[in-house]
């Protein structure tokens, strides 16, 4: 039990630490950290509690990344979604 306790601990610890870059071009595609490119698959669904973003990579892979609002700041987030709906 202690051991259990002991890793949750140092997820949560690492996890505040987390980031993910996110570089939209603003015409249907962009780059996940520093070299994944990516197209987006369908429209992104935008609501203002989060942004759902269908990406298709370029080996042909896909994967939902969901952003949620309180993970940027006001204007962070309008900018997101203002990118996401022109790439779709």
């Amino acid at each position: 039990m202690s051991a259990a306790i002991i890793v949750f601990i140092g997820q949560l610890r690492r996890l505040r630490h987390w980031q993910c870059q996110i570089v939209l071009d603003g015409r249907s595609g962009g780059r996940l950290g520093t070299e994944d490119g990516f197209k987006l698959a369908k429209p992104a669904f935008i609501c203002p509690l989060f942004c759902l973003l269908y990406l298709e990579f370029d080996d042909h892979s896909r994967q939902i990344c969901c952003v949620w609002a309180d993970m940027l700041d006001d204007t962070q987030y309008r900018t997101l979604c203002r990118l996401a709906k022109q790439s779709s």
